[in-house]
C-alpha cells in the first residue's frame, strides 16, 4: 500500500478515487433464468451511450453531496481463447454542481458476482461454476484515469474495468454508489468489511451494469444480455453533449494515468503543463533529488501549487522551489528529495497540483519515476547509456580501503574522484552512514573540488555498526541541485 507524502504547499486533494474488489462467490448454470435485482437497486441495467444520475458525498465536507452522472460510453467483448472472454466497460464520471466545485467529491465502484448478496473484497482473481466445471475469472484491469475541470466547468473522470471469465459467464456487475454507503459500514481508509450485505452498499441512487453477452439487435439496443435473453435497461434519453455543454473531450487512453482535453479547448482555460524532470531512474539504496520544470497557465489571482510524491519510502520532502521567466511564460521549479533506501515498491508517483486561492483543485498532472535495482557502486553511468557530451557526474575509481574495523579508535580512509564535464561552480558534499542505520549521518564533508582529486576521511571504529559502512558522494551545482551520486560500501569488521 502506498503511502502519501504531501509537500510544504500542502493542501489535500479535493477528490477521491477508489475501486473495490470483485466477489469471490459461486457462479451461475448457464441455462436462462430470470435477472434478479438486489433488493436496494430500484434501477435498471444502463445502456451503452446514455448518461445516469449519481449522487455521492462530497471529499472536504462528508455532509455535503453532489449530484453528478455516470457516462457509459464503450462496452466491449472480445475473444480471449480457450473459451475465455474479457469484457471492458468504459465509464466517465462527470460532476459539474457548485458542492462538487467547492467541496471535491468522493466517488467508488465495486464489481462482484451478481448472485451473490454479500460483499467480498479485494479479489483479482477468482473461480466461478459453469454447470459444474469450475472456470477463473480474472480482473486484467480496474483504473479510474484522473482527470479534471474541462473549459464547459465539468469534472471529469475516466473509469475502466476489463474483465476475463467464461463466454457462457454473464453473472458479473459493476455498481456505482455512494461513498457515503461504505463509510457506514468502514471507516475512512479502512476496506469494506467481508461479508457485509450488498444493500449496505447500493440505494435507489446506485447505478449499475451487468457484463453480459451482446445480442443480435446489439447496434439498436446497446443493451448486453443475459444468458442470450435481452435485458430492460432503464434509458434516460439523456444526451451527453447535454450535460457536459459539447462533446465529449475526455476520452484519453485507456493505459493513460493523466489527460486532459484538446490543448484548442484548454488556450484560455487554467491549467498546469510539466515540461521536464531530472531523473528516469531513482536510487533505491540511495537518495535521489528530483527537478521538476513546470508552466502553469492562466491560474487566477491567489492561485497556488502543490508537490507531493506517493513512494513506500520513508520519507519523500521539497529541498527548494523556484520560479523563472522562460520564453516569456512564467516557469516553475521544484526539487524533490526522494529517499529509496527502503523502498519495496518498483516506483514513486509524483503530482503537480493547482489550487485556487479557496483551495478547490484547478488542475493537477502526474508521472511515475522507477526504481532501480540495487548495487554496490554507482560511480558512473551503466555501460548500456553512457553519457551525454556535457554532462556531468563523478566518478570514485579507487579508495585505500575496502573494510573498515570497529576495533581501532579511527582509520584514515582516502577516495580518490574525477568529475566528468567539471565546471567551476561545483561543490562536492561527502557524508557516512551505517547501513543498518540509514538516517544517522556519522560525518559530512563539503568542500569545492578540482576537476581531479582526493580526500581523507577519519573513520571511528566506535560508532560502527552492522556489517556495512554507506560513504556518499554529491557533485552540486550552485543552486545547489545534486549533478551526480556516487556511493561507496566498506565492510565493518
Amino acid at each position: 500500500m502506498k503511502k502519501i507524502f504531501s509537500i510544504i504547499l500542502s493542501m489535500a486533494l479535493c477528490f477521491s478515487l477508489a475501486a473495490c474488489g470483485g466477489s469471490a462467490g459461486e457462479g451461475g448454470s448457464a441455462a436462462a433464468k430470470d435477472l434478479v435485482y438486489p433488493a436496494a437497486v430500484t434501477n435498471r441495467p444502463m445502456v451503452v451511450n446514455d448518461v445516469y444520475d449519481y449522487k455521492t458525498i462530497c471529499y472536504t465536507d462528508r455532509s455535503l453531496e453532489t449530484n453528478g452522472h455516470i457516462y457509459i460510453y464503450d462496452y466491449i467483448v472480445e475473444p480471449a481463447g480457450d473459451g475465455m472472454v474479457d469484457k471492458t466497460v468504459k465509464a466517465m464520471f462527470i460532476f459539474d454542481d457548485d458542492n462538487a466545485w467547492n467541496n471535491g467529491m468522493s466517488f467508488d465502484v465495486l464489481y462482484m458476482d451478481f448472485p451473490e448478496d454479500e460483499y467480498t473484497g479485494g479479489a483479482e482473481n477468482w473461480t466461478v461454476d459453469v454447470d459444474g466445471t469450475e472456470y477463473p475469472v480474472e480482473v486484467l484491469q480496474d483504473e479510474f484515469i484522473s482527470g479534471g475541470w474541462t473549459p464547459m466547468s465539468n469534472f471529469v473522470s475516466k473509469y475502466v474495468l476489463t474483465i476475463r471469465m467464461p463466454e457462457n459467464y454473464d453473472d458479473v456487475a459493476l455498481f456505482f454508489y455512494n461513498t457515503r454507503n461504505k463509510l457506514a459500514v468502514a471507516g475512512e481508509d479502512a476496506p469494506i468489511p467481508d461479508g457485509t450485505p450488498i444493500d449496505k452498499l447500493l440505494d435507489a441512487d446506485s447505478q449499475w451494469f451487468i457484463l453480459g453477452g451482446k445480442g443480435d439487435d446489439w447496434d439498436t439496443t446497446k443493451t448486453p444480455t443475459y444468458y442470450g435473453a435481452p435485458v430492460e435497461a432503464q434509458i434516460n434519453n439523456t444526451d451527453i453533449r447535454d450535460v457536459l455543454g459539447g462533446d465529449p473531450v475526455f476520452d484519453v487512453p485507456d493505459d493513460v494515468e493523466d489527460g486532459a482535453p484538446p490543448a484548442d479547448m484548454m488556450e484560455n482555460f487554467p491549467r498546469i503543463e510539466i515540461v521536464d524532470w531530472s531523473e528516469n531512474v531513482l536510487k533505491r539504496n540511495g537518495i535521489t533529488e528530483v527537478k521538476i520544470d513546470f508552466d502553469i497557465y492562466n491560474a487566477p489571482e491567489g492561485s497556488y501549487f502543490e508537490a507531493t510524491a506517493y513512494t513506500d519510502a520513508p520519507k519523500a520532502t521539497v529541498e527548494k522551489d523556484s520560479a523563472y521567466s522562460e520564453s516569456g511564460v512564467l516557469r516553475w521549479s521544484v526539487i524533490l528529495e526522494v529517499d529509496g533506501r527502503e523502498a519495496t515498491t518498483e516506483s514513486a508517483s509524483f503530482e503537480i497540483g493547482v489550487y485556487d486561492a479557496d483551495g478547490a483543485l484547478i488542475d493537477i498532472s502526474k508521472f511515475d519515476i522507477p526504481f532501480d535495482e540495487p548495487a554496490d557502486t554507482q560511480s558512473a553511468p551503466a555501460d548500456d547509456n553512457p553519457p551525454d557530451d556535457g554532462d556531468v557526474w563523478i566518478e570514485i575509481p579507487e579508495i585505500t580501503a575496502d573494510t573498515v574495523e570497529k576495533s581501532v579508535e579511527y582509520q584514515a580512509v582516502n577516495f580518490f574522484y574525477e568529475i566528468h564535464g567539471y565546471r567551476d561552480d561545483l561543490s562536492l558534499y561527502c557524508y557516512t552512514y551505517n547501513e543498518s542505520d540509514p538516517d544517522t549521518e556519522l560525518q559530512v564533508l563539503e568542500f569545492t573540488p578540482g576537476e581531479s582529486g582526493s580526500l581523507s576521511m577519519d573513520v571511528f571504529g566506535a560508532e560502527l555498526e552492522g556489517d556495512w559502512l554507506v560513504v556518499v558522494f554529491e557533485l552540486l551545482d550552485y543552486d545547489g541541485f545534486v549533478l551526480s551520486t556516487s556511493e561507496v560500501r566498506l565492510m565493518i569488521k
